[in-house]
């Protein structure tokens, strides 16, 4: 956490082993099943690269936060509820609300929703990837906000 305020809890997203190993482990059955399945060698060939493509996807996006574009840093905060998000490459940071949470001691899942965009992006926050009192922190106010709304 780069910022102690009480105010706002910051972030920086680094690489996950955990969501490495889950997003693996997913990814993996959904290959097994795709061989399985009985169709056409060209349907699950086609059903094969997908899964592939969609792996290194999104464990350059979610877990070693490598893709260009990655989220590497979310901030919240604790008055209004609004949030903002840095990406890979670049030092602004971008306004949105927060439209989704999903909220375990291990795992966060967020769907935030930007100004001028139309399609919102998902902030994935595993509990090896950030420091373990921010953590706690965002996962204690993220909880009191449901209970509010």
């Amino acid at each position: 956490m780069s910022e102690k305020s009480f105010n706002k809890i910051q972030l920086e997203l680094r690489t996950s082993r955990l969501l490495f190993v889950v997003l693996v482990a997913v990814h993996g059955g959904a290959l097994a099943i795709a061989m399985w399945v009985p169709l056409p060698l060209a349907l699950r060939l086609g059903l094969v690269v997908l899964i592939v493509v969609s792996a290194y996807r999104e464990l350059n996006r979610h877990a070693l936060r490598r893709a260009q574009g990655a989220i590497v840093a979310f901030e919240l905060s604790a008055e209004d509820g609004a949030c903002a998000v840095r990406r890979r490459g670049s030092t602004d940071w971008q306004e949105a609300r927060l439209v989704e949470q999903w909220v375990h001691p291990r795992l966060t899942l967020l769907t935030v929703r930007y100004a001028r965009k139309r399609w919102p992006a998902g902030v994935v926050i595993a509990a090896d990837a950030v420091d373990k009192e921010a953590f706690r922190r965002l996962r204690t106010q993220l909880r009191l906000r449901k209970e509010e709304g």
